[in-house]
């Protein structure tokens, strides 16, 4: 069994060095987390059974991220799909996380979530 699911939303590096505000980067992982809700409104929850993988693929119009810099833009997701799944804590042998990233059009921002059941 294998579950896409799109979620649009834009990501980025939080390990920049950028002195952001607290509350900015705040308010980009509420959104973050919101955009996850929106997109797996009206899904029904993973009935597939533990263990699975789940492959975040971030699109963005730009180079990319390094390969540090990548699952920390997407913390915030992770975190949001977590608990979807009803899982207390994304460290769990239950959840094998992977990361990629590929180059979409001018403008459009979105991570691609594959999700698998693992042998």
């Amino acid at each position: 069994m294998k579950m896409v699911i799109l979620i649009t939303t834009k990501t980025t590096n939080p390990l920049n060095g950028s002195h952001q505000h607290w509350r900015v980067k705040a308010a980009q992982r509420k959104k973050q987390r919101a955009a996850v809700i929106e997109a797996v409104a009206g899904i029904e929850p993973w009935t597939g059974g533990f263990p699975v993988s789940i492959h975040l693929v971030r699109v963005a119009p730009s180079n990319g991220l390094d390969d540090d810099s990548l699952p920390a833009s997407m913390k915030a997701i992770r975190d949001q799909l977590t608990e979807w799944l009803g899982l207390d804590d994304d460290r769990t042998p239950m959840l094998r996380w992977s990361y990629d990233q590929r180059r979409g059009p001018r403008g459009a921002y979105a991570v691609e979530v594959t999700i698998a059941r693992l042998p």
